[in-house]
């Protein structure tokens, strides 16, 4: 192959609440690091402070249309030729898509072109699955990809379910983290953040960022906190169509002055110092960011064995890893709350920055794209 200098990541859509989508930002960062010329194109809208934050980190960043989920349609012609159009004009040595709808579009887009591309898959749930023109359209496109890099071996194992042909062409690469930006804030910034968020100082706060719908298990957390009998407040950063569910369930548990909903802001590091504990409940997925920047921020973690993150953190050194059920969750939340937090915040981060880091995960792909 020849020199690779220009890349392209292809998303569905660039913003910063998905995990595709800052799974491929930080790869994007430590690419950029590493000397690449980084381009991001979303087939939908984007987010324009996305792309603003963007093109601040020397990464430049397109949209091929305006529209929402109607841009991911099957057989959109208008969609293949505009991000063929923008591929023509960009000229990059490889493209790099995130999950199957933006790889299958990007693929269309591309029919003829001899660009290689590399395949990035994080999820577990594929609606094209039952549609027998997409899957005959994935399993026809898989040539196209030199690789298929998914970030648990979850993952490996369910794309293979659905395409096993991959077999000899795939790898697992956990989800990195910015460890520069996702790193612990000082006890006043704490004290800070909480007033903000409307919290007393002393809460005891167990917390989680969570999309309010299935598989995340939003409803399980609420059902577990309600039964660990641990004093504190539990806050949800998240929004989604589970909402109404999630505000009846509070109210029929008697809490609705001990669970606060904060919406669907960006998971910063402040809003991680809001938490004594962090919480992840997934029920499904691949390898879940909000369990790695929980403890890269210092966060002492829970996380059910669905986060992907038992695969090499170790539990009862790291964090703590529980069965995805309310009861196991509770039990978890009671232990962590009685026992050493300080411990699994210097282990957590310790971890993260030894195993997760942009450099390190990096690297790791950059010998990939060269085999």
């Amino acid at each position: 192959m020849a020199q690779i200098r220009k890349i392209l990541f292809v998303l569905d859509m660039f913003g910063f609440f998905g995990g595709p989508e800052r799974r491929a930002y930080r790869i994007a960062k430590g690419l950029k690091k590493r000397g690449y010329e980084i381009s991001i194109t979303s087939i939908m809208k984007a987010d324009d402070r996305v792309i603003k934050r963007a093109e601040s980190d020397g990464i430049k960043a397109y949209q091929v249309t305006s529209e929402h989920n109607k841009a991911l349609r099957s057989y959109r012609i208008d969609v293949f030729f505009k991000l063929r159009k923008l591929i023509k004009s960009m000229v990059p040595d490889i493209v790099f898509t995130f999950e199957f709808l933006a790889d299958y579009t990007t693929k269309m887009a591309l029919l003829g072109k001899n660009i290689h591309v590399y395949t990035f898959i994080g999820s577990t749930v594929w609606k094209w699955e039952k549609k027998w023109h997409r899957r005959v359209a994935m399993e026809h496109f898989t040539k196209k990809s030199r690789l298929y890099i998914v970030n648990s071996k979850t993952v490996k194992d369910n794309v293979l379910r659905v395409l096993p042909m991959l077999r000899d062409k795939i790898a697992v690469v956990y989800n990195p983290i910015d460890t520069d930006y996702f790193k612990p804030i000082l006890k006043d910034e704490r004290i800070k953040a909480k007033r903000k968020f409307e919290l007393k100082s002393d809460d005891f706060v167990v917390g989680s960022v969570v999309r309010f719908y299935n598989p995340k298990g939003a409803d399980v957390l609420i059902e577990a906190f309600y039964k660990s009998d641990v004093e504190g407040k539990l806050v949800l950063v998240g929004d989604g169509p589970f909402r109404d569910k999630l505000k009846h369930m509070v109210k029929d548990f008697g809490m609705e002055d001990r669970v606060i909903f904060l919406g669907a802001i960006e998971a910063t590091p402040e809003v991680y110092g809001l938490f004594d504990m962090c919480v992840v409940p997934s029920q499904k997925g691949g390898f879940d960011n909000v369990v790695v920047e929980a403890m890269a921020c210092g966060i002492p973690t829970v996380a059910t064995k669905a986060t992907g993150i038992g695969e090499v953190a170790k539990s009862g050194r790291d964090l703590i890893i529980t069965d995805i059920d309310a009861d196991s969750i509770a039990e978890r939340i009671r232990k962590l709350a009685s026992g050493d937090l300080h411990k699994f915040s210097l282990n957590g981060r310790r971890f993260v920055l030894d195993t997760l880091s942009l450099d390190k995960i990096s690297k790791v792909i950059e010998e990939l794209i060269y085999v």
